[in-house]
């Protein structure tokens, strides 16, 4: 069988989620899929140090490639997990 690991951030955040059960859980990965591709020039755009500096949309997309370049963005994106829907929201 799948190996499922146990949820570790706030109660609150399951309410986010929770509307994923519905489409089972193929259906729910590739929403999540989607939503860590567009969430993270989001991410990078809203954090406070870098904003600063974005003033031009080619730094945005320099940083974003770059950004999926790194190991722990490209195995966060790839695995489903939801670290960037919630820095998003944070």
């Amino acid at each position: 069988g799948q190996h499922i690991f146990p949820f570790y951030y706030q109660p609150a955040s399951l309410l986010y989620f929770a509307p994923l059960l519905a489409l089972g859980y193929e259906a729910a990965a590739v929403v999540m899929l989607v939503a860590n591709h567009l969430l993270l020039p989001v991410v990078l755009l809203l954090s406070g140090r870098v904003a600063a500096r974005l003033r031009h949309g080619g730094a945005l997309v320099l940083l974003v490639a770059l950004a999926y370049h790194s190991q722990g963005v490209l195995i966060n994106i790839l695995s489903g997990q939801i670290n960037l829907v919630i820095t998003a929201l944070v």
